[in-house]
């Protein structure tokens, strides 16, 4: 511990950075401290209506006996111990709720039987032959036809200009097959 502390930075110093217990329970330790002294700041502020001075909170800080810094580091340990053992039961208990979850979808797959898996493998079968019967269908049609892909797509162009047209001609009834060609 350091001889003369007189600042939250020389607790710092001894409780995190230069102590011989991991950081996190010393980071732990110096919020503790921290706390202890904006309590006094605020219990200072409510009886003389105004703020510590400096100087103050030094007096604060040289007060502190080396048994308070001792208890703050235990108070450390056991809230980092409160918080681990909540945790461990938070994970102990998910793990509980997973092995009960896996231990009921077994008992399930165990008690559905082969007719499950049967009917799942006649389905697959059907739907497969239904896919390959239309890929079959559809070389065939392309195998078939002795057009050629550009021949097609002048047909489908052709319909569907086609199309167009009889659709314009039909909605507004104002043009005629001459006035559009003129355009």
């Amino acid at each position: 511990m350091l001889d003369e502390i007189k600042s939250s930075q020389d607790v710092h110093k001894m409780l995190v950075t230069g102590a011989e217990h991991s950081w996190t329970l010393g980071l732990m330790a110096y919020a503790i401290v921290e706390d202890q002294k904006h309590e006094w700041i605020s219990h200072v502020s409510t009886l003389k209506h105004r703020e510590p001075t400096h100087p103050e909170i030094e007096e604060w800080f040289l007060q502190r006996t080396p048994e308070s810094f001792h208890r703050a580091i235990a108070d450390a340990e056991n809230t980092l111990q409160l918080v681990a053992d909540d945790a461990l039961k938070e994970i102990i208990e998910i793990e509980r709720r997973e092995v009960l979850e896996q231990a009921v979808i077994q008992s399930i797959e165990r008690h559905s039987g082969g007719w499950r898996q049967f009917g799942i493998g006649v389905a697959a079968g059907l739907v497969s032959a239904l896919l390959f019967a239309v890929l079959i269908i559809i070389v065939a049609v392309i195998v078939l036809d002795n057009r050629s892909l550009v021949d097609l797509a002048k047909i489908a162009s052709t319909e569907q200009i086609n199309e167009e047209d009889s659709i314009q001609g039909d909605g507004d009834g104002s043009e005629t097959g001459e006035s559009r060609s003129h355009q």
